[in-house]
């Protein structure tokens, strides 16, 4: 009487031949296994999404000379929560920036030009801070 313990795997092996096999059971590793479990082996589970109460931002008025730049520093509380925020400027042709740090484009003709920097929070778009940007008129040496 042969032995019945040899199962699915022995019935397939002997049924496809051992290289084919072999290639299927590396594909099960290899891509189903992974799906089900994370990284680690553990079941996937999302963490949890901390909303932000609030976006502060250092310093919040600023005043450049055209080319000058300015790096600004953000604080989004509470601290776990996501960190991801947007920058826009008002007046690109006055002040432009990208990944906090403001540079002043151009005055204005005659006098001094404005325009305001907001950063706002990926998650919660009602959460934003405002830096008001001064372009000073340069002065021409004589």
């Amino acid at each position: 009487m042969k032995n019945k313990k040899s199962g699915l795997l022995t019935y397939l092996s002997k049924k496809i031949d051992t290289s084919c096999f072999l290639l299927i059971m590396v594909f099960f590793v290899l891509a189903v296994l992974p799906i089900a479990c994370g990284e680690n082996g553990e079941k996937n589970e999302e963490e949890p999404i901390v909303p932000v109460t609030g976006i502060s931002v250092t310093p919040d008025v600023v005043s450049l000379l055209p080319g000058g730049t300015q790096e600004i520093t953000v604080a989004i509380n509470p601290e776990n929560a996501s960190q991801k925020v947007t920058w826009t400027s008002s007046d690109p042709k006055i002040a432009t920036v990208e990944n906090g740090i403001i540079k002043a484009v151009k005055e204005g003709e005659y006098k001094e030009a404005t325009a305001t920097i907001t950063v706002t929070s990926v998650e919660d778009t009602a959460q934003w801070a405002t830096i008001a940007v001064t372009v000073e008129v340069a002065m021409l040496e004589t």
